[in-house]
């Protein structure tokens, strides 16, 4: 089986650069400004790198630029150093990328603020090299590294393949039915995962125009939805919360995605019922790639798997094959992938319970903080929560926090949260917050979480 993948991809990789060779291109935008095509900036990185750092075997890809990202894959792909992408552009973060892959080179299509230890590579378009392109790297060796949204802690590194990303890209353009005539809008970022599948290397095979910016707010969205007739949506929870009270996005779009978080089943119908279409909520991980979706219009509460990808359930905790998977992980006698999900039969395929490392003890008491966070939220004046474990000051126990989304003051929100919870459940630490801290990712995050309470 992963022969024919691998020759199908070879094939697939062949037409798709005789296609840019023709004069095909990844962007689109409705302003008309037009830059280089996309084999010209491929050849511009690949041998400005090759020029500038002759020596290294990776670089660090500082850049949110979703057609300078595909270069840059591209350039890798054809004789150019392995792709590390740190998780959010600040310097420390770009630093401890650049550590974990033993680089000290930076490219980006603009200068970035940072220590002159680091090299920093901008190649410039007026740069003019040989465009002729060719696959070099092998399909089933690591060439790309990125770290998961680090919603639960620090954030860890994965190395993903060729055959891992294009392998999952081209199965979700025919799954989906992605084609040259879709126009698509994405809100989330190309660094991780979710972002790079969709809005980078989605049209690329798709041959798809691709709208540049990620707007985020309401009224940018439904803008620019509308301004460029955009059929396809990328976003993740936060901006279906936003848009279910923000305004209607208009009726062109015909597929919508969510994924790095749950979805709220209100705001999932809420944009369906303004476009009429679903949305599609994708399950997955950096390091397992996509493994099943659900839509509530469907009214499905159950994921179901992608057909490429094979599951099991043991003990509460899911298991998965798939050939998206990162290599080097642990697999089982059969290749399957223990997770960190716990999950449950459901007529769809199975039912997600939550993360393993959601399941803490409180006072010697077995608390599912998942569990906790769901009662929560069917309290109406609670627009938003995030449950969380924090360590007691004192010994070595857990105690349950929340940072909340609320009109009522925390005395009011306490008086309710006890109505449903039980005395081991009860938040020992609460906090009302204007908005939920969340990753570039789109999840919520526990560490700046832990910053607001203690602050």
């Amino acid at each position: 089986m992963k022969k024919n993948i691998k020759k199908d991809m070879e094939k697939e990789l062949a037409c798709l650069i005789d296609d840019l060779a023709a004069g095909a291109d990844l962007e689109h935008d409705p302003d008309g400004e037009k830059g280089p095509g996309l084999l010209e900036k491929t050849a511009i990185i690949r041998e400005t790198v090759k020029r500038k750092a002759p020596d290294e075997s990776s670089v660090c890809v500082c850049s949110e630029d979703r057609s300078f990202i595909m270069a840059s894959i591209l350039a890798s792909l054809s004789g150019g150093p392995e792709l590390i992408f740190p998780h959010v552009l600040t310097e420390k973060v770009i630093i401890d990328a650049c550590m974990a892959k033993k680089t000290g080179t930076v490219i980006s299509e603009k200068k970035q603020a940072l220590p002159d230890s680091l090299l920093q590579i901008i190649p410039l378009e007026k740069e003019h090299f040989s465009k002729s392109l060719s696959i070099t790297k092998a399909f089933d060796a690591p060439f790309l590294w990125l770290y998961s949204g680090g919603s639960t802690g620090r954030p860890i590194i994965w190395p993903k393949t060729p055959l891992n990303l294009f392998a999952e890209t081209v199965f979700l353009r025919e799954y989906f039915k992605i084609t040259p005539d879709d126009i698509i809008l994405a809100s989330v970022s190309p660094r991780h995962i979710y972002g790079l599948l969709f809005s980078v290397l989605l049209p690329f095979v798709a041959r798809a125009r691709i709208i540049k910016g990620s707007p985020v707010f309401p009224a940018e969205i439904i803008e620019r939805v509308s301004s460029s007739r955009a059929t396809v949506y990328i976003g993740a929870p936060l901006h279906y919360k936003a848009l279910a009270v923000g305004g209607s996005v208009p009726d062109c779009i015909k597929l919508a995605f969510s994924s790095g978080g749950f979805l709220e089943k209100a705001h999932s119908l809420a944009f369906s019922r303004a476009t009429g279409t679903p949305v599609e909520e994708v399950y997955g991980s950096t390091e397992t790639g996509g493994i099943a979706h659900r839509s509530r219009m469907r009214d499905e509460t159950g994921f179901k798997a992608f057909p490429p990808v094979s599951w099991k359930i043991e003990k509460e905790r899911l298991l998965v094959k798939s050939p998206f998977i990162s290599p080097g992980l642990p697999l089982d006698d059969e290749d399957y992938f223990l997770t960190g999900d716990r999950a449950i039969l459901s007529e769809e395929g199975f039912e997600l319970l939550g993360r393993v490392d959601s399941v803490v003890k409180v006072g010697g008491n077995r608390v599912e903080l998942d569990a906790v966070e769901q009662k929560l939220r069917s309290i109406k004046a609670v627009k938003d929560i995030f449950i969380f474990q924090v360590n007691a000051k004192q010994g070595r126990d857990n105690e349950v926090a929340a940072i909340v989304e609320s009109s009522l003051d925390i005395k009011e929100l306490k008086k309710l949260f006890r109505k449903i919870l039980s005395p081991i459940e009860m938040p020992r630490h609460i906090l009302k917050v204007d908005s939920i801290p969340v990753t570039p990712a789109g999840k919520k995050d526990r560490q700046a979480a832990l910053g607001l309470l203690r602050g």
